[in-house]
């Protein structure tokens, strides 16, 4: 388990998400969740009435398992492939 707050798994996964070593799956509620993302003083939070869960754990994810790049045919670390989508028993991106 990771010792960063969430806020700082969001702060490490930007980079990684502008840079293209990232690429989020087509699922609407997650993405949705990390373009409502706002800064509260000095941390990033989740709005008022809104909530962070898939975006938490996917830079959670990322953090924990230093990946280097998430694409939709699996996971990889450090450039080896060490999740196939198809083991992981997940839907097709934009059918959740």
């Amino acid at each position: 388990m990771s010792d960063l707050t969430t806020h700082q798994t969001y702060e490490a996964f930007g980079p990684r998400l502008n840079s293209g070593q990232v690429v989020l799956l087509d699922h609407s509620d997650m993405q949705n969740q990390f373009l409502g993302l706002v800064w509260r003083g000095a941390r990033i939070d989740h709005a008022n009435n809104e909530h962070d869960d898939f975006a938490a754990a996917v830079t959670r994810l990322t953090n924990v398992l230093q990946v280097s790049t998430i694409n939709t045919k699996g996971i990889i670390l450090c450039g080896e492939r060490i999740f196939e989508r198809d083991s992981l028993d997940l839907p097709s991106p934009g059918r959740f």
